[in-house]
């Protein structure tokens, strides 16, 4: 969490799947948002971009209805839940403890 608006640079893998890559959904979204500074995911008020950054209410709405539309209990899914998996993944994956926690 980067609670002082620092910001953090961190590495993206490419997804083993075209249509799930992570990599090429990012430089998609980087396209329609632009390279202004600030908050890399914003609103979109209709169908204007704005540089006002999600806050965590919204991204806990999106992560609900996607794994509702994955057939999985939206109610138990939360960001907690994405950085936990992220944690443990990197944890099998042999991944220093200080740099998962960084």
């Amino acid at each position: 969490m980067d609670q002082e608006g620092n910001g953090q640079v961190v590495a993206v893998a490419h997804g083993q799947h075209a249509l799930t890559d992570p990599v090429a959904a990012l430089a998609a979204w980087r396209a329609v948002r632009g390279e202004s500074p600030g908050a890399l995911f914003t609103r979109i008020w209709a169908s204007t971009v704005s540089l006002e950054p999600l806050s965590g209410h919204v991204v806990a709405g999106m992560l609900r209805a996607r794994a509702e539309i994955a057939g999985l209990d939206g109610t138990r899914t939360t960001a907690h839940s994405l950085r936990a998996g992220h944690a443990t993944a990197a944890a099998l994956a042999g991944v220093p403890l200080d740099r998962i926690t960084a």
